[in-house]
């Protein structure tokens, strides 16, 4: 579970539905987009401690087993956690013959990076580099859904990324 928001001092709720089941942590992460789309964020080492408590019967209150997690403040500092100096692009279920694949998220997403992919190409990176920044530095998020078929997905860039000294 890559979660950007799912920091130190998260409550996570897993629903248990196995007897006997086990928990362990996985690949900690210095930096992750939202969506972490090419398999990587920037990973780092980390040492975890972790406190574990039983809810009996809770799980099965749980519609679909579905996960949960709360956090008590900012998920990172406050300057972190607001996106203020940014660039977004946008994609909409289109594919490339220009039809429109209607409520696909998935195409939608994909056309939000590789906006952003061709955006950071502009700017010198290589579209190899440029995927590599979506995975560890872009933030996606679902803009809308109301307007069926034509779902958006919006993908963010903070500009102070790209600041030096």
């Amino acid at each position: 579970m890559d979660v950007t928001q799912l920091t130190a001092g998260s409550r996570l709720f897993l629903p248990v539905s196995v007897e006997g089941a086990l928990f362990s942590t996985g690949d900690g992460h210095f930096a992750q987009g939202d969506g972490e789309v090419c398999l990587t964020a920037a990973e780092m080492g980390a040492t975890v401690a972790v406190r574990v408590a039983l809810y009996k019967g809770e799980a099965s209150k749980v519609r679909g087993g579905s996960l949960r997690f709360s956090h008590a403040r900012e998920f990172a500092r406050p300057e972190q956690a607001r996106l203020g100096n940014f660039i977004a692009t946008m994609g909409m279920p289109i594919d490339g013959a220009g039809a429109n694949e209607g409520e696909s998220l998935n195409l939608a997403t994909r056309n939000a990076l590789l906006a952003m992919i061709e955006l950071l190409g502009e700017r010198g990176y290589s579209r190899s580099q440029a995927y590599a920044i979506c995975s560890v530095a872009v933030d996606l998020k679902i803009s809308q859904v109301v307007d069926v078929p034509n779902f958006i997905v919006s993908a963010f860039l903070a500009e102070n990324l790209f600041e030096t000294g």
